[in-house]
């Protein structure tokens, strides 16, 4: 009877600790978080067949959404930010090189950073500007396309010089002013005749927003 008791002890010890110490399978493991029911919004992290992370980031339904992280050995190899576009279709926006030490490689790496304050008065004009930092042509120009919160009937069209794109706002409502802008990069050949020497193109959709207070 004794053994028995035992045995029955050790049986339910090996489940106990069985549970505790999942075995997992790494070979393209992947787990998910669900952070909304509604709209199928998870956050998942890829392993690799060692169980070193591989890549994390969220997804809205199968599609990849926001800012995804890349590994390799372990180490953060690449940061990729994805936007959906209006027919739901995922588009990489904005990459980044990450190096060992932590630093972004511009020379292998596709983004734009916005210099512009975040906190105006009420009525201040300000600029806004886009840098491209990109390392995908050798000979760019830019242009790009402005919308205003709740004034999507009236799209700015700018241009830029070199890398830069220069934008004018005055800020003329209390709260929070959303400014959406998608810019494009197009590629000139100068083997082609004028006409024709604009040939690939790579876009960024970017959105921005400055707090206006009254104070």
């Amino acid at each position: 009877m004794k053994f028995k008791v035992l045995w029955f002890s050790l049986i339910i010890l090996m489940i106990v600790a069985s549970c505790n110490n999942p075995q997992v399978d790494w070979r393209n493991h992947t787990e998910c978080i669900l952070l909304d029911s509604v709209e199928k919004l998870y956050n998942c992290e890829l392993y690799d067949s060692l169980g070193n992370i591989r890549r994390t980031g969220k997804y809205l339904d199968d599609k990849a959404v926001g800012t995804h992280k890349f590994y390799k050995n372990g180490k953060l190899d690449y940061i990729r930010e994805y936007v959906l576009l209006e027919n739901m279709k995922n588009f990489l926006n904005q990459i980044y090189k990450i190096d060992l030490n932590g630093d972004t490689v511009l020379s292998s790496s596709a983004f734009v950073r916005v210099n512009a304050p975040k906190n105006v008065q009420l009525h201040d004009s300000i600029i806004i500007e886009y840098e491209v930092v990109s390392s995908l042509f050798k000979n760019s120009q830019l242009q790009a396309f402005f919308e205003l919160e709740n004034d999507s009937e009236n799209v700015r069209l700018g241009f830029g010089e070199e890398n830069k794109i220069l934008y004018g706002i005055v800020c003329n409502k209390i709260g929070i002013t959303y400014i959406k802008c998608r810019i494009d990069e197009l590629e000139i050949d100068d083997s082609k005749p004028s006409l024709d020497s604009l040939h690939n193109v790579k876009s960024y959709y970017i959105e921005y927003s400055i707090n206006v207070s009254n104070n």
